[in-house]
């Protein structure tokens, strides 16, 4: 195995043994592989080329490597309990008879043979997915080169006020408005897709001149040449990509284009970022961010959004008892009754902590 940073990052493999490969003469494992690609990711330029997979039309493969390299890099515990299988799959094809429904007016440009500015995937969500993948399948010869820009390139392209407006969480990305850059200096994450920033304002611009100039300087920036790095993906490649990390897009296809890929999504609990995509600013985004780390069985992430909502609204009822779930949920019993008592002491015909209350008491006997 080799990786080449001179280019287009690669990891050189032969043969690798999945689940449903049972070829005994492999040049590395999955748990090897998904150590070099966590590695790759995790350093510029953020993205990776995995070589040697054959490109058959089925997922296995993918599926197979996705979930080694989430039970490498983030291992079931107490306080992540993330639903291993649970892993968004997508065939992208250019699709010659779909129209430009309510589903697909944002996305649709996957579908189709039009060029795809920089961007990253699922931004419109609280929590973007942090590894996002491509498995070329059937490739086009004569378009469709994939393009990559890492969030530090366009850094050092963009001046101070410019990316002190993107710090600031008033971008609508769909139901909820975001910072496009957020996280540490020596740690920057990124968030954006365009198309879906302008849907947003084509509805209700409330966004200010300074920022809309902004995104001028930033659409300008993601158009120059020499920003991108580009390289065309053969059958049986796989592209991983940092998706807080590195911005992908593609030139146009060939009209008759006959590009297969199979698109692989995932959350992971550990890439150094966790949770920092996000930019919280009230009570509200707060408990948004903790439900949905709760959901994805993120629990120390999610309790400790729960607690900074606790501290900007301290006597909220309804608050203090979503931090005593949480709580109760990862087995600290004793710190959960006393956020409950202080409930009942707000409030004591409280119906949530005094069922919480009963059910300590009953499981431990001395809550009463």
């Amino acid at each position: 195995m080799s990786i080449q940073t001179k280019h287009t990052p690669t990891l050189e493999i032969q043969r690798v043994k999945t689940a449903s490969n049972t070829e005994q003469d492999t040049t590395l494992s999955l748990d090897e592989l998904s150590k070099s690609i966590y590695d790759a990711l995790t350093q510029y330029p953020y993205y990776v080329v995995v070589n040697g997979f054959t490109p058959l039309r089925e997922r296995n493969q993918l599926m197979d490597l996705a979930r080694a390299i989430r039970a490498k890099i983030s291992p079931p515990s107490r306080s992540n309990r993330e639903n291993t299988n649970k892993v968004s799959f997508t065939k992208v094809y250019i699709n010659r008879q779909s129209g430009e429904t309510e589903e697909s007016s944002v996305t649709r440009y996957s579908r189709t043979d039009l060029p795809l500015p920089p961007h990253t995937d699922s931004s419109y969500m609280m929590l973007p997915h942090e590894i996002v993948a491509f498995h070329c399948i059937e490739a086009d010869e004569n378009g469709g080169e994939s393009i990559m820009i890492p969030v530090d390139d366009i850094l050092q392209n963009l001046d101070k006020e410019v990316l002190a407006c993107f710090r600031e969480p008033v971008y609508p990305f769909g139901q909820g408005s975001h910072a496009i850059i957020c996280g540490d200096e020596d740690n920057p994450l990124i968030r954006y897709y365009q198309a879906q920033v302008q849907r947003s304002l084509n509805e209700d611009n409330s966004l200010s001149e300074k920022h809309q100039t902004a995104l001028k300087a930033l659409d300008e920036l993601l158009d120059e040449n020499h920003i991108q790095q580009q390289f065309h993906l053969k059958p049986g490649q796989i592209v991983f990509m940092h998706n807080h990390k590195v911005l992908h897009g593609r030139t146009a296809l060939s009209p008759e284009s006959n590009r297969v890929l199979y698109r692989l999504r995932m959350h992971v609990n550990s890439l150094g970022n966790q949770g920092q995509i996000v930019v919280p600013y009230d009570v509200h985004s707060y408990i948004e961010l903790a439900t949905e780390l709760e959901n994805m069985g993120r629990f120390e992430s999610a309790l400790q959004q729960y607690y900074y909502a606790t501290e900007l609204a301290p006597d909220d009822i309804d608050v203090l008892n979503a931090y005593g779930s949480m709580l109760l949920k990862i087995g600290m019993f004793d710190r959960a009754a006393e956020i409950f008592h202080k409930c009942k002491l707000l409030n004591p015909y409280d119906y949530d902590s005094g069922l919480a209350l009963s059910s300590l008491a009953r499981m431990k006997g001395n809550y009463r």
